[in-house]
């Protein structure tokens, strides 16, 4: 004699196995765009901080350049000593010597050239994330500035330097290729001199 029934049918280890594969699949799906979002709005901000400090650095410009003849030397002249007290600094970068450090761990010299007295900032890519961060400055940081830009390239030590592109002032589309005509592709191809995460450098000569 039967003390219970019941006609529910239980689920299968089978079954049970299947959901928590489909959760789990679920799950790193969505932690992998939760990522991509942050990482996206991480990038976004470094993008607006740059160009808010190329903005105030560039009105400096011929004080920057009469700084270093003043000295009347003909060698590099390092600003970064002098950056804190520009209105528009980051709160949360740093000044360590003659090095800018942004908070993504990449790092930059801004100088005065010894002897063409122009403007230069070596922008040196400190993230593991090196080829992504290339592209992403130069489509939001490097190509807004081209009209104050002679030319910019980037640099990795033992890969040496790749084809520069010039800026509005300075291009023809035939000799000295133009940076706000880059495509896609040459950005990304510019940039494969950062592919494999080693120390890379996009060099800015403003005019």
């Amino acid at each position: 004699m039967k003390l219970f029934y019941s006609d529910t049918k239980g689920r299968s280890m089978i079954e049970m196995l299947g959901v928590l594969a489909v959760v789990a699949i679920l799950s790193v799906a969505g932690i992998s765009e939760f990522s991509k979002a942050m990482r996206k709005n991480k990038y976004n901000k470094i993008a607006e901080d740059y160009n808010m400090f190329m903005q105030d650095f560039l009105r400096f410009k011929e004080s920057w350049i009469d700084a270093k003849k003043k000295t009347g030397k003909d060698e590099m002249f390092n600003i970064a000593p002098y950056l804190k007290s520009m209105p528009y600094f980051p709160t949360t970068w740093d000044v360590k010597g003659d090095y800018v450090y942004d908070n993504t761990g990449s790092y930059f010299r801004p100088f005065v050239r010894d002897k063409t007295n122009r403007l230069i900032i070596d922008f040196t890519l400190g993230s593991n994330r090196a080829n992504e961060l290339c592209r992403f400055m130069w489509l939001n940081v490097v190509t807004p500035q081209s009209g104050s830009l002679f030319y910019a390239w980037v640099y990795r030590g033992d890969y040496g330097g790749t084809e520069s592109y010039y800026g509005n002032q300075h291009c023809d589309d035939k000799e000295f290729k133009c940076i706000r005509d880059m495509t896609i592709t040459e950005v990304q191809k510019i940039c494969t001199a950062c592919i494999d995460e080693k120390e890379c450098i996009i060099v800015l000569d403003f005019d």
